[in-house]
């Protein structure tokens, strides 16, 4: 269900046969995607009055995870397949595949600017991605399966979260891990930056990692 915020007031009802995941909103507020495991299939469909415009069955494992670019032309998903896939937000077709993950890809983000992406996956790794040309350009190396991978506001850095328990902090540029995060007793599922964020003068170590 979609809820109006001011009057907290259902706006819209979206039914499927399977136990949707969460939907991601397009930048503008005006259209979704949803994935419904064990369904393969991503549905992007208009908010107000819940109509499906595209239905893709473009993976051939279950889509884990999906968002927009920033500005709302391009969307990518994450699969169990162990790729990555970025799709034409009017069109449906797939622009590009992102394959290099040997366990499935569980979460998919879009850099600030739109031209990386970065994935992450239960093979202890995460990966940023050229937009442009489908390459992997760094990959990010946890001891156990890797949950979240998130971009600083500025793209230059990547925080990534892990069943391991820790938090690690990674310049883009050079694939340094800067900061390592400890203190959860439990598996970590996601972290984010805040909207201040000052790079780091100092490399901590970097024991940890061997991506």
């Amino acid at each position: 269900k979609v809820f109006n915020t001011e009057t907290g007031l259902c706006a819209a009802t979206m039914l499927s046969r399977r136990t949707p995941h969460p939907g991601y909103f397009s930048p503008d507020g005006s259209r979704m995607i949803s994935c419904s495991p064990p369904s393969s299939e991503v549905v992007l469909r208009k908010v107000r009055g819940s109509e499906a415009l595209l239905q893709i069955p473009g993976h051939i494992d279950v889509v884990r995870a999906a968002v927009f670019s920033r500005e709302g032309f391009h969307f990518a998903t994450a699969s169990s397949d162990r790729t990555a896939m970025v799709w034409n937000a009017r069109t449906g077709e797939c622009l590009r595949t992102l394959a290099g993950h040997t366990g499935e890809v569980c979460s998919v983000v879009f850099s600030p600017d739109g031209s990386q992406i970065a994935t992450a996956s239960a093979d202890c790794t995460a990966r940023v991605w050229s937009v442009a040309t489908g390459v992997s350009v760094a990959c990010f190396g946890h001891r156990w399966g890797v949950t979240s991978a998130n971009f600083s506001p500025d793209g230059c850095w990547v925080v990534t979260t892990a069943e391991d328990r820790t938090v690690l902090i990674w310049d883009v540029a050079t694939g340094e891990c800067t900061h390592v995060l400890e203190g959860h007793d439990s598996p970590v599922v996601e972290a984010s930056f805040g909207g201040f964020w000052i790079p780091p003068t100092i490399s901590h170590r970097n024991d940890l990692v061997q991506p």
